[in-house]
C-alpha cells in the first residue's frame, strides 16, 4: 500500500508541475526599481505586489507563446506594463490591465516592468504559456 501511495504521489507531482497545478505565488520584493535589481521570476508563477516601479526578469524554459495578465485590487487608471527581450526590444505593452501576448525562445532571458504612477495600487500578474 505504501508503494502505491508513493507512486501516486510522485505521479501527482509530475502531472501537477507540467500542468501548472502547483504554480508558485511570488511576492514582489524591494528593491527592484532598476534592471540591475530586477526580481527573478518564472513562467507559470503568480506575482503579487503593490505598485511603484517594479522590474522582473525570467528565463523561458521552452519556446512558445506566453501571456502576461495583470489584475488590480483598485483602480488601474495609472498602471503600465511592458515586456522586453534580452536586447531591450519591446515585445508588448499595455495600460489598464490589458494582457500582453508575446513569443519566447527557450533559454533566453526576458524582462518586464509594472509601473504604477501613484505607488499604491495592489496588483497581481500571471505569466503563462499558451
Amino acid at each position: 500500500m505504501k508503494k502505491l501511495f508513493t507512486g501516486l504521489f510522485a505521479l501527482t507531482l509530475v502531472f501537477g508541475s507540467t500542468t501548472g497545478a502547483f504554480a508558485a505565488t511570488i511576492y514582489e520584493k524591494e528593491p527592484n526599481n532598476s534592471w540591475e535589481q530586477a526580481q527573478s521570476i518564472t513562467i507559470g508563477s503568480t506575482v503579487k505586489g503593490v505598485g511603484d516601479e517594479d522590474r522582473f526578469s525570467f528565463v523561458a524554459s521552452k519556446s512558445g507563446t506566453v501571456t502576461l495578465k495583470t489584475t488590480f485590487n483598485g483602480e488601474p487608471h495609472t498602471h503600465f506594463s511592458a515586456v522586453y527581450d534580452d536586447q531591450m526590444n519591446n515585445l508588448g505593452q499595455s495600460s489598464y490591465g490589458d494582457s500582453i501576448t508575446f513569443n519566447v525562445v527557450a533559454g533566453k532571458t526576458y524582462k518586464l516592468v509594472q509601473f504604477e504612477m501613484f505607488s499604491n495600487t495592489p496588483y497581481t500578474f500571471t505569466l503563462s504559456y499558451n
